[in-house]
Formats: C-alpha cells, sequence, structure tokens
C-alpha cells in the first residue's frame, strides 16, 4: 500500500473560491516553495510568475511574514487571504 505525501486544502487557508475557481493563498504558494508559472494571483516568488523560481520577493522574506499575515486574517474579522500583506503594512 502507498502513502500519500498530499495535505489535504484547507478553505479559507490554503485557497478561496471566486467565481467558481480556485485562488490559492500565499500561504499556500510558500509552502509549495517553487513557482508553477502558471499566473497565480498571489505570486509571492522573485521573478513572479517565472516557473522554477525559488527566491521570494521582498515582502514575504520568509514563511513566517506569510504564515503571520494569515494568522492576522484569521484572527480577526475574516479569513479572506486575498488581501494579504506584510504584517506591518
Amino acid at each position: 500500500m502507498q502513502s500519500s505525501n498530499r495535505k489535504e486544502f484547507i478553505e479559507g487557508i490554503d485557497y478561496y473560491l471566486e467565481d467558481g475557481r480556485v485562488v490559492f493563498t500565499s500561504k499556500y504558494l510558500a509552502e509549495k516553495g517553487i513557482c508553477c508559472g502558471t499566473g497565480c494571483r498571489h505570486c509571492i516568488y522573485d521573478p513572479v510568475h517565472q516557473k522554477g523560481a525559488t527566491a521570494l520577493q521582498n515582502e514575504w522574506t520568509s514563511l513566517k511574514t506569510v504564515e503571520g499575515a494569515i494568522y492576522k486574517k484569521i484572527n480577526g474579522t475574516t479569513t479572506d487571504t486575498s488581501e494579504c500583506k506584510k504584517p506591518d503594512e
């Protein structure tokens, strides 16, 4: 029996739905560790939308920064991560 390394996606944390489409959050993209080059709305890689890029844009210098922004959204008034910015903004 093969074990699966796939994680469970959590709506509002890893993605949200918009007009019937899945939009991945910055947190999910950071955890992925590499840009897929398909034009993700919340691409955090530098250069943006460059397949194979692994460097993070300046405003997302670490996964902790991304997690901090997500944490603030979850514990605030909404879990919508579409407007996540640096925690200090």
